[in-house]
């Protein structure tokens, strides 16, 4: 028997009640379920490993090699923005379908005899998706599931991997559209369980280019919503650098001063991070060429000579030069044993190797912290519960007594008020924090909000920087807000054409606001206009009409404008209040730490006041901030004196003293202007810069610290009275049990009293019948 059996097994016996007995079953049923999904997390644990990357970073080619099979087209993510799930299968060779909104292509099962039909499958589907986006057709991005035999999941223990385990590749597009819900809500699921692979291509030596891509990994970093410990960052296509005269050195070079880079930015831009930024690790990788290599260990014959070929005509410079030599010119000529030394010189030279090294490395660090302490924590506060209801029993059986029941009941008021004090001291503590988020500095990256939250995480254990988020959220709003609109600005001011599909939008939005800007240049909007606006008048009935038709086409790019950029808001609200969320979750962690301590130095005998820190430290809620943005430049109608003409007027002229001859004045004539009230059609023609100032105030005057103001005060109020009425309810029941025994006691007691009484009787009455 277990010694958590023996335990209850004896308070049981000590107890001797129904009620007791009721409580140890109901503990050791929640206990045994929590256990059993713990048990099932360390035996058959799901790894996930998340795939994702800035744009044309030969990911989806990271993915097959992963798997050890050309499952993936390439640039499967610029085609679809759609999610892959790669789930491994000893056995099976399935692609599922996922039914989608819009969907015009074949849903459903499929049993796929080969790789090449797989990915057939997915291209097929992935081009009927782009061709409905070019052609402005909503619905959703395919969704698919592939069930597989993965080199990962074969070579498990290899990769540091436990038996049992099941693992689940998980293809993201990176959210680079963000009215992808579906894909959105698929990947706040996943990840936070997830091992991240942030792919990064070394092609990209353009300063301004890869100011750009840095820009999209620090993204990604947000996007995922979990430590950048937990995840590796892959400078992809580094064989790029084998074109150049002295390649070590410049390969070299480039990989020191990127990982440079993402650290720095990193550390800048997600200061919670700050102190994990400094050991990022950037990972050199060419991914086709490592994949190649791969497929050599193929069953199939013609998929080896598919990627040896693949080697010899693209990637040779990985081959040994004297290996190269000894190779036949004819592919089928190749005997298995040149083939094998290729193989391993290119997974060498590719990095490919050293990448599998690396990945075995970051799994076996980061999967315990992954897979157990959610389990783990729910095994504790379920046995913490179940310990503590039987402690109540002891407790209540063992202060029976009236005497010692009115001691605990007296310790007990002692204990709840004392309690009251250390909530009360922790909260004034915390009252800068507090006054803080009620305050008009929050959305103000100041020296007094960081000051402020810097001193409430040392007060609460906390890294100073873990509470920032408070204060650079805005900031994040911000640069997004910019971001979207500063190349829209440029593109009218330089007359560059709108097309193809606008980063971070949807097909469907990206495309109406692609045609409004288009048919404005149409309608005269051109660059001069674009950037010194103009008032603009219309007399005649073909100028009211070309008029109205610019005032049209003006409001039509401000409508298509408004839903576009409140989406990019959104967006960055939802991401950046998910990094709320853990920074709160984080505050409220701490407060339950210190008040557990207080507790246990106040009664240490008591488990039932512990607290149970996996379902308290919860945030219940998420901030919410919806922004509305409206568009619309009216034409006014207005009334002007005009003038229309000339009348011919007499006039006198009145002789003067020097013409006393004249007996009459003398008559003249002049032209006399003439002018009439007439309706005029006016349009002040704004700027673009007006146009797009006048959304980014719109969203200010909507106070979006007012949002985020009122949830971190319901949070922290939620918090304070679950922890309040745990107190009071575990004492409240406490107290009730030991006036329960109590009762029992004193009805025990009466009981053998009157007991006695009888028992006396009958003995007196019997020695009065011997007498």
């Amino acid at each position: 028997m277990h010694a958590w059996d023996l335990l209850t097994a004896r308070a049981c016996e000590l107890l001797r009640s129904e009620e007791a007995t009721a409580v140890h079953a109901q503990t050791l049923d929640g206990a045994q379920q929590a256990v059993d999904a713990l048990r099932d997390a360390v035996e058959r644990p799901t790894v996930i490993i998340a795939t994702t990357g800035t744009t044309s970073s030969g990911k989806s080619t990271l993915v097959n090699f992963l798997c050890g099979a050309r499952l993936l087209p390439a640039a499967v993510q610029e085609k679809s923005a759609g999610t892959v799930i790669i789930e491994h299968d000893s056995i099976a060779r399935q692609l599922v379908v996922e039914p989608t909104s819009g969907a015009t292509w074949e849903l459903g099962e499929f049993e796929v005899a080969s790789a090449d039909e797989l990915r057939a499958r997915l291209e097929r589907v992935m081009n009927r998706s782009r061709e409905m986006r070019e052609a402005g057709v909503a619905g959703e991005p395919p969704r698919f599931t592939v069930r597989w035999p993965t080199r990962i999941g074969a070579d498990a223990l290899r990769f540091g991997l436990p038996p049992g385990v099941r693992v689940t590749l998980l293809d993201l597009p990176g959210l680079r559209y963000v009215g992808d819900d579906a894909n959105a809500r698929l990947i706040r699921e996943n990840v936070r369980k997830a091992l991240c692979l942030v792919t990064y291509s070394a092609e990209d030596t353009d300063p301004r280019r890869q100011e750009m891509l840095l820009g999209q990994v620090v993204n990604q970093v947000r996007e995922l919503r979990g430590s950048p410990a937990r995840m590796l960052f892959v400078l992809n296509r580094i064989d790029s650098f084998r074109k150049d005269d002295g390649w070590p050195e410049s390969e070299h070079k480039f990989i020191d001063r990127l990982t440079g880079e993402i650290r720095r930015r990193v550390a800048a831009e997600l200061e919670e991070y700050s102190t994990v930024a400094a050991n990022l690790r950037v990972l050199p990788l060419s991914s086709e060429p490592a994949m190649a290599a791969q497929l050599l260990r193929s069953e199939s014959l013609e998929t080896r000579n598919w990627a040896l070929q693949r080697i010899l005509d693209h990637y040779g410079s990985l081959v040994p030069r004297d290996l190269m030599d000894e190779l036949p010119r004819r592919t089928e000529a190749i005997s298995d044993h040149l083939r094998v030394l290729v193989r391993d010189a290119v997974l060498k030279q590719s990095h490919g190797a050293a990448f599998d090294e690396a990945l075995t490395a970051h799994l076996r660090e980061n999967l315990p912290a992954l897979l157990l302490p959610q389990h783990a924590a729910a095994v504790e506060d379920s046995l913490r519960a179940g310990a503590g209801a039987l402690d109540e029993h002891l407790h209540a059986a063992t202060n029976a007594s009236a005497e010692r029941c009115d001691l605990e009941l007296k310790r007990l008021e002692e204990i709840a008020s004392k309690l009251d004090a250390a909530r009360d001291d922790l909260a004034e503590r915390l009252a800068p924090l507090t006054e803080l988020i009620g305050g008009d500095d929050l959305q103000l990256d100041s020296a007094k909000a960081r000051s402020v939250l810097q001193n409430a995480a040392r007060t609460l254990g906390l890294e100073e920087t873990a509470l920032v988020s408070f204060v650079d959220w805005s900031s994040a709003i911000g640069k997004a807000i910019d971001g979207f609109l500063e190349p829209l600005r440029a593109r009218f001011e330089t007359a560059t054409p709108f097309g193809g599909t606008i980063v971070g939008l949807s097909s469907e939005k990206s495309t109406r606001l692609t045609e409004a800007a288009n048919r404005l240049w149409e309608l005269g909007y051109d660059e001069t206009l674009s950037r010194t606006g103009a008032t603009q008048e219309a007399r005649t009935e073909a100028e009211r009409e070309r008029l109205r038709n610019l005032n049209d086409g003006f409001n039509e790019l401000a409508r298509a404008l408004a839903p576009a950029l409140a989406d990019i808001v959104r967006a960055v609200a939802l991401r950046e209040g998910e990094r709320l969320h853990d920074a709160m979750e984080s505050i409220l962690g701490a407060q339950l730490r210190e008040l557990e301590r207080r507790a246990t130095e106040l009664s240490p005998d008591l488990l039932s006041l512990r607290l149970p820190s996996h379902s308290l430290a919860r945030v219940n809620t998420q901030v919410e901030w919806k922004p509305e943005l409206t568009a619309g430049f009216p034409i006014r109608q207005e009334q002007r004196r005009e003038h229309v003409g000339s009348r011919r007027e007499s006039y006198y002229v009145e002789r003067s003293f020097r013409n006393l001859w004249g007996l009459l004045n003398r008559e003249k004539f002049r032209e006399v202007p003439v002018h009439e009230l007439r309706s005029v059609t006016r349009a002040d023609i704004p700027k673009i810069h007006e146009l797009l100032s006048s959304f980014v105030n719109q969203l200010t005057a909507q106070r979006p610290e007012d949002a985020v103001r009122r949830w971190l005060s319901i949070s922290l109020e939620d918090f304070g009275a679950r922890i309040r009425e745990f107190h009071k309810s575990r004492i409240n029941h406490y107290q009730t049990k030991l006036l329960a025994e109590r009762a029992r006691a004193r009805d025990r007691a009466r009981s053998e009293k009157e007991g006695l009484a009888r028992m006396r009787a009958e003995l007196a009455a019997f020695a009065s019948q011997r007498a």
